[in-house]
């Protein structure tokens, strides 16, 4: 996508694909008109930085379609930075339930982030949530499943257990992950998950 110039108060103002697009992403609603293009230009963005400065425009809507929340997410998987990938899904998860068709893709996301410290502190946040469905919460202990630190893990177990209660698959979910763990995180997971049925 070509450089644009737009004229402000009498004056040209050089800007970059990424500003023009973030530009659109706070004036313009994507439509089924308009999303494919906008997504096709924001494909050519090669710094991570301002990729997910144009994802941050968009989250900051409060009238996002699912069909373009669902088209984030995919653009999101595909930033390179484990920190910017995981700020922008932050960002989402202040805003937004990602409850229902969400969830797969903001998973699949997830998924794209190898460091663990980034993707725990996303799962963490999930797990944060008032409103994460019992779903929601399988799906974050099979993220942090295979994350390579265990303190990270038991960070996001700890969170897990400290805003929900852990029932059904998920709990059986979660004695697996922690059974993983080494001992003094296997423990303090274990005693999460006992403190948080005390409060049944």
């Amino acid at each position: 996508m070509p450089a644009a110039f737009e004229v402000k108060n009498g004056r040209s103002a050089f800007f970059r694909p990424s500003s023009l697009l973030a530009d659109v992403a706070r004036s313009q609603l994507l439509d089924n008109a308009t999303r494919a293009a906008f997504f096709s230009a924001l494909d050519t963005v090669q710094s991570d930085f301002e990729h997910h400065r144009v994802l941050t425009a968009l989250t900051g809507r409060s009238d996002l379609a699912p069909e373009t929340a669902a088209a984030m997410l995919a653009s999101g998987a595909a930033v390179d930075s484990d920190f910017e990938a995981a700020s922008f899904l932050l960002e989402l998860v202040k805003r937004q339930s990602i409850e229902g068709n969400l969830r797969a893709p903001f998973f699949r996301a997830v998924d794209s982030i190898s460091s663990s410290f980034e993707r725990g502190r996303v799962l963490q946040a999930v797990a944060k949530r008032a409103d994460a469905s019992p779903e929601t919460l399988l799906a974050v202990l099979r993220a942090a499943s295979s994350m390579g630190s265990d303190f990270e893990i038991s960070q996001v177990l700890v969170a897990v257990a400290s805003n929900h209660t852990v029932e059904g698959p998920a709990r059986e979910a979660y004695i697996d992950v922690s059974e993983k763990l080494g001992d003094f995180e296997h423990g303090r997971t274990l005693s999460a998950l006992e403190k948080s049925e005390r409060r049944k």
